[in-house]
């Protein structure tokens, strides 16, 4: 296995971000945000949007995908946590075999301070997460508007 860093200063070319973003979109699948917004985290990870950056990770078996992370920064170290892990992903027939412990650890290697991330209820992820160390600390509440 083999993992590159994206950032701002290993850039993505536009067909490694349609790549990642495409991947992203399949795989999350009922999870998923719109491309839109994958692609919009994807562009402030390597600081083509206007932000703090953060890293976009992407996992290889030789040529092939098989996984993505996406940490953005948040500046908020004082109130919130350093970074957000916007998106983890591993390719559906890839999964269970260790990929996305592996993943995870290189991405929080790589990120300087706290990490949280924003996990539904009802995802099937949540256990993978807590075993790793992550815990719920606050229930969130949003409020609509039209």
């Amino acid at each position: 296995m083999k993992i590159i860093t994206f950032d701002a200063f290993n850039r993505m070319s536009g067909r490694d971000m349609d790549r990642v973003v495409q991947f992203l979109n399949r795989e999350i699948d009922a999870f998923s945000d719109t491309e839109g917004a994958i692609l919009k985290s994807v562009q402030y990870a390597i600081k083509d949007r206007a932000g703090l950056g953060g890293y976009v990770f992407e996992m290889f078996d030789g040529t092939e995908t098989v996984g993505v992370a996406v940490v953005n920064r948040t500046g908020m170290q004082e109130y919130m946590p350093d970074n957000i892990l916007v998106y983890l992903a591993i390719k559906s027939n890839e999964q269970r075999k260790g990929f996305g412990r592996q993943l995870l650890a290189y991405a929080l290697e790589h990120c300087e301070g706290e990490v949280m991330l924003h996990i539904s209820e009802d995802n099937p992820s949540r256990g993978f997460f807590q075993k790793v160390g992550f815990r719920t600390q606050y229930q969130e509440m949003y409020l609509e508007r039209s």
